[in-house]
């Protein structure tokens, strides 16, 4: 509708200047004073002439400068003309407001000033109380992404603004993405069944260059998109930090880890020796500086020590500025102490390269490789099986007996045993000594290409196919090629699976065979290599994949790797998450954050979203579970402020309110006109006391 509005209505109240030069008028008002004179006709001709004259320059003055202490009033005032939009303005009109309540509304100018986002709920606000009428109907929905639900938006049109107004005081903004084109979508639906109205959807949001507002329309209808810019008074500044990389710093220490923090300047204005903190489970525990230049990245290395196996929730943190939600970033990572490895050689040689574990030794003894490696002969006195995280027996042909004995009990409790043939093991007693822990029961050396009744040519045979989703192939295989390009002359034959067995073939040979079996005891594993870890029988080891791949064996064997990353979500990103057990858990999130039942599903435990950043831990019976949290951060893109041209916004939509001074582009400044009639006053006021 056809209305005047004011800018700055608080400076109206200067209208109440103008009773000043009123009362000095009847103050000063001269009054006639009676002489007695001879001659009084011809004075008194000329005193009423006179008078006349003095009276229409008084009127005149006070007129002109009370029209002059009103303009400057209403000047000050910054009044406008605000035309209606669309179809007669007295054709009631249907209204979907759109707030932006994503990450990049938190921004403000300095510490204690409003947010985007409180500005944009205030001008809404104003919007609605000055321009929504009584026979209007009115819908309010969210800028953000929607991936959690807003309990405070109106999703149907309704004729109570009060009910408007009072969600948009309880509204809060989100650390959430922003998609603008969604929520324009949304109200297309909502105003498409509407008719005989004026239709129009105002978006109140920065604008920033990660804003999507191009959508498509769902309907012939004539509805009209209204962009309102709430935008900083001066280019925004702001600096955040878009991930952390982890991971084991070998060649400076076996219980090392390093830290990169990548940071991103996001202005025009370049920072010295901006403060980087690296904080693990509440404990600062480096600290450095880094140079941003503008608009340009810079990477803080942090080399920290961990000897202590646990898990560390931790995160990153850069110097406030007016976006602070981005000036962390979370993680969690999980350590533990360097395995210990035994190597007991069964067929022990002086020349180095023919001895039996000449190349597993090479394998897993390097400095880059977190192992502590023992070798030991079986002929010899064995350590306690317990020191070890896993043993290896090469061509073993026999061992001394109490040790032995410990191995069930060694296994069961979570130790790793890997188990490899030769021309010393001797099948009978090789299934006494291993009977409760062999994958199978072996039955004797065959060549490769004989055929299980001993018949055949003795020539060797390829590797076959692989467990590929296995953890010891898993990342290193591609189409099975690879770990088919080794060869064996002998092996070691097994049984067949008994019912009672749980024995898992992982490798085979070209021609059937089992090449290694896995088989589970208690919390620990038995790996069976059916043929040998040197070149007696195979040409395995001088394979380009061996080392790495033996590496994964024992580090498999070992209970995992020693360093594991925790699982990074962005904010409200929904998943399902494998955790032990399947009893209900709890989320225990960041402070202020409210905590949430989870219950397994089949795909897992349903994670419902981050509402914020942080680590998010998990209890089951108000004991905390031994998992990694799950750490939520913000998408990076978020933290780019640079708002869109006017010309791009005009593409989607009508640009109808500025960024700084408010009103809409639809709208007649009078004020203008003010300041050139204030000038016309003084220089009339001017020819008055010049002439008359």
């Amino acid at each position: 509708m056809n209305a005047i509005s004011f800018l700055q209505p608080v400076f109206l109240y200067g209208l109440l200047a103008i009773s000043i030069p009123i009362l000095i008028h009847l103050i000063s008002r001269r009054r006639a004073v009676r002489w007695p004179f001879a001659a009084m006709e011809f004075l008194l001709r000329s005193h009423r002439r006179v008078a006349r004259r003095l009276r229409l320059k008084q009127f005149l003055l006070l007129l002109l400068r009370c029209l002059l202490i009103a303009g400057l009033a209403l000047a000050f005032a910054k009044p406008f003309f605000q035309r209606a939009q669309g179809s007669s303005p007295a054709q009631p009109a249907a209204y979907v407001f759109i707030l932006d309540d994503s990450m990049s509304m938190r921004y403000r100018e300095a510490p204690n000033a409003p947010t985007l986002f409180d500005r944009a709920r205030s001008s809404m606000q104003r919007w609605i109380r000055r321009n929504a009428r009584g026979e209007d109907r009115l819908a309010l929905l969210r800028g953000a992404a929607v991936t959690q639900p807003q309990r405070n938006e109106q999703t149907e049109l309704t004729f109570d603004k009060n009910t408007l107004l009072n969600k948009l005081d309880a509204w809060r903004v989100t650390y959430e993405n922003s998609d603008l084109a969604a929520a324009i979508l949304r109200a297309q639906t909502i105003l498409q069944k509407q008719r005989g109205v004026r239709a129009q959807i105002l978006v109140f949001s920065d604008f920033t260059q990660h804003s999507q507002i191009t959508y498509p329309r769902l309907t012939d209808q004539d509805i009209l998109v209204r962009f309102f810019p709430i935008r900083p008074t001066r280019p925004a500044e702001n600096r955040a930090i878009l991930f952390v990389e982890v991971s084991p710093a070998p060649d400076i220490g076996q219980d090392a880890y390093q830290f990169d923090v990548v940071l991103r300047n996001f202005s025009a204005k370049p920072y010295s020796d901006l403060p980087v903190t690296l904080v693990l489970n509440e404990m600062p525990r480096a600290r450095g500086f880094v140079h941003l230049p503008p608009w340009g990245t810079a990477q803080k290395r942090f080399v920290v020590q961990l000897p202590q196996t646990g898990n560390y929730a931790g995160y990153a943190q850069i110097a406030a500025d007016g976006l602070d939600a981005d000036d962390r970033y979370f993680f969690s990572l999980r350590t533990r102490k360097r395995p210990s490895l035994l190597l007991v050689n069964g067929d022990p040689r002086p020349i180095s390269y023919l001895d039996e574990i000449f190349y597993l030794t090479n394998a897993l003894r390097d400095d880059q490789l977190p192992f502590r490696v023992e070798i030991k002969q079986a002929t010899a006195d064995l350590p306690p099986a317990n020191k070890f995280d896993v043993i290896a027996l090469s061509n073993i042909e026999q061992l001394p007996t109490a040790w032995q004995e410990q191995l069930p009990a060694y296994v069961a409790r979570g130790g790793g045993l890997f188990l490899s043939m030769g021309n010393q093991v001797r099948p009978e007693a090789f299934n006494v000594a291993f009977a409760d822990l062999l994958p199978r029961q072996l039955r004797g050396v065959a060549f490769a290409a004989q055929r299980p009744d001993g018949t055949g040519v003795a020539l060797s045979r390829f590797f076959g196919e692989v467990q590929a989703n296995h953890p010891i192939f898993q990342r290193m295989y591609r189409d099975g090629i690879l770990f088919q390009s080794a060869r064996a002359t002998k092996l070691m034959l097994v049984e067949t699976r008994r019912a009672q067995e749980s024995g898992e073939i992982l490798w085979r040979f070209s021609h059937g065979p089992p090449a290694l079996l896995e088989r589970k005891v208690g919390q620990g594993r038995v790996l069976l290599l059916t043929t040998t870890i040197d070149r007696d029988w195979t040409d395995l080891p001088i394979r380009p994949f061996f080392q790495p791949w033996i590496q994964r064996v024992f580090t498999y064997l070992a209970g995992g790797a020693r360093f594991h990353r925790g699982r990074t979500l962005r904010v409200a990103q929904k998943t399902h998450l494998q955790l032990p057990g399947q009893e209900p858990l709890r989320i225990l999130p960041p402070k202020g954050v409210p905590s949430v039942l989870l219950r397994p599903e089949e795909r897992g435990f349903p994670f419902p979203g981050a509402p914020q950043p942080g680590n998010y831990h998990f209890e089951r019976q108000g004991k905390q579970i031994d998992s990694l949290p799950l750490s939520a951060n913000i998408d990076p893109a978020e933290s780019d402020l640079r708002p869109l041209s006017d010309q791009e916004m005009q593409k989607s939509g009508q640009l109808t309110q500025t960024s700084r001074a408010g009103f809409s582009s639809q709208s007649e400044r009078l004020w203008p006109f003010l300041l050139f009639a204030l000038l016309l006053f003084f220089f009339l006021e001017a020819i008055a006391l010049r002439f008359l």
